[in-house]
């Protein structure tokens, strides 16, 4: 198997949610739940009820590690950038 080039933060493509009367009905935090199915603990699925394989999991935790660090830095509110007075 060929190793892709593009790091797995970029590899993960994130759905648009359905909001039907201001409601959302998969929300994009509903990827990576971890559910018993029968005698199975821990099966990871999607927001569509679907398993997740490995490469999606890490797909999906890099892109959120990604997305949590562009926040951090863009951000003026965090704990770790406020200056002590």
């Amino acid at each position: 198997m060929k190793k892709s080039r593009i790091p797995q933060a970029y590899r993960w493509v994130d759905k648009p949610t359905t909001i039907i009367l201001g409601i959302p009905l998969d929300p994009s935090y509903m990827d990576g739940f971890s559910i018993k199915r029968g005698d199975e603990w821990n099966i990871t699925i999607d927001r569509d009820g679907n398993r997740m394989s490995y490469t999606q999991r890490n797909e999906l935790s890099a892109y959120r590690d990604l997305n949590r660090e562009q926040w951090r830095e863009s951000s003026a509110n965090i704990i770790d950038k406020v200056e002590d007075e």
